[in-house]
């Protein structure tokens, strides 16, 4: 596990396309490599990106084909989930990547039919497994 982790991070850090809009998916990558500095830096990317044009506010602007765009959100929702939660088998680890600043409370269906809810405020921390 250790020598796969090390593996991805390699990756990672030596990928060609860094872009972070769209589909683009580094935030994502960079939450589950444990980079808290590019996972964060790809949400205050992708957050002010809205569709200035579009009746919703939530709507986000054409990356590659249409507007709204709805990749580009979905890349936003994910990167944040992962910051809050990962899982890979069994195992879960909550908050691996968010801030110690944030105040956050998660409740997330994960594999194996189970629910994980996680609280934080600081440097309190509650999660249920």
């Amino acid at each position: 596990d250790a020598r796969m982790y090390a593996l991805a991070k390699f990756f990672f850090e030596n990928r060609k396309f860094t872009q972070d809009f769209g589909w683009q998916q580094n935030g994502i990558f960079a939450a589950m490599v444990g980079d808290r500095e590019a996972a964060m830096a790809d949400l205050r990317s992708r957050l002010p990106a809205r569709y200035r044009d579009s009746w919703f506010p939530a709507f986000w602007r054409a990356n590659f084909d249409w507007a709204p765009d709805q990749d580009h959100g979905s890349c936003l929702m994910l990167t944040l989930q992962n910051m809050m939660l990962l899982c890979r088998d069994d195992e879960t680890v909550s908050f691996p990547v968010c801030p110690s600043h944030w105040t956050v409370h998660f409740k997330f269906h994960v594999p194996g039919g189970r629910v994980v809810e996680g609280r934080r405020q600081g440097q309190q921390e509650d999660s249920s497994h």
